[in-house]
């Protein structure tokens, strides 16, 4: 590898003057009042500078790590800003629901009760009364009954009608009397209860009364209900146990 000289033209120094050479702010002003030309060439390829080089270029990465740290910090806290934006973005909340006053709840609570009890009446309606199996101990009566008068008993076949044993004033005397007419009105409160009169000349009595079967038509007639009236039957359930969850929320 060729080796590149600098010559210069300078006169030989003194002890003094040499002495007071060793002063380094002095070596700088020489070496900048070199002429660039004669330093080029050797300046690059001294030790020094490959240390200079070396010691610069570490402060160089150190200037520039601690630089980039500071500008990740703010983009470490929008990242940060994100994920909590993000988890609480639409995609991932729930509806919030408006918090309701007691008073404003148990309102709607008693209005959505009160529909469904009003449907299952509807319901009830549509039914034939179910049929419930004779009770020997209650007063009853075998009746003529007009299918087009009463629709709903047209499913049936040989019913009674059994006094309701709630009627205190029944009796057996009155069990026992010789009726004029006895005739039946229509059912009473949407269930399976019907009103009886009896008159003899200006005597006029009323009585609860419900249709029953004795035991050898009974499960006939419930298998014929059941089949008859399935769909409807399906539907107050459902309602009465939407009813029965409203009214644990009432309290």
């Amino acid at each position: 590898m060729s080796e590149y000289k600098i010559k210069r033209n300078r006169p030989k120094l003194d002890k003094e003057s040499i002495e007071k050479g060793k002063d380094f702010g002095s070596v700088l002003k020489q070496v900048k009042a070199a002429p660039a030309s004669e330093i080029r060439k050797s300046f690059y390829k001294t030790k020094w500078f490959y240390s200079s080089l070396a010691v610069g270029l570490i402060a160089a990465s150190a200037l520039i790590f601690h630089n980039f740290n500071k500008q990740e910090e703010p983009e470490n806290n929008i990242v940060s800003e994100k994920i909590v934006s993000k988890d609480n973005s639409s995609e991932n909340m729930q509806p919030v629901i408006p918090l309701l006053s007691e008073e404003k709840e148990m309102q709607i609570l008693e209005k959505k009760s009160d529909s469904i009890k009003t449907e299952i009446v509807k319901m009830q309606k549509r039914l034939p009364p179910r049929p419930k199996l004779a009770n020997d101990k209650n007063y009853r009566f075998e009746l003529d009954i007009n299918a087009l008068e009463f629709p709903e008993l047209a499913l049936y076949k040989n019913i009674r009608f059994e006094v309701d044993p709630s009627n205190k004033s029944f009796t057996k005397k009155i069990y026992e009397t010789e009726w004029d007419n006895a005739e039946l009105k229509t059912r009473v409160k949407n269930d399976s209860t019907y009103i009886l009169v009896l008159t003899k000349g200006t005597e006029k009595k009323e009585f609860a009364v419900y249709p029953v079967f004795v035991p050898d038509d009974f499960e006939k007639e419930i298998e014929k209900y059941n089949a008859a009236n399935k769909n409807n039957l399906s539907k107050i359930s459902s309602l009465r146990k939407d009813l029965e969850i409203v009214e644990k929320k009432k309290g």
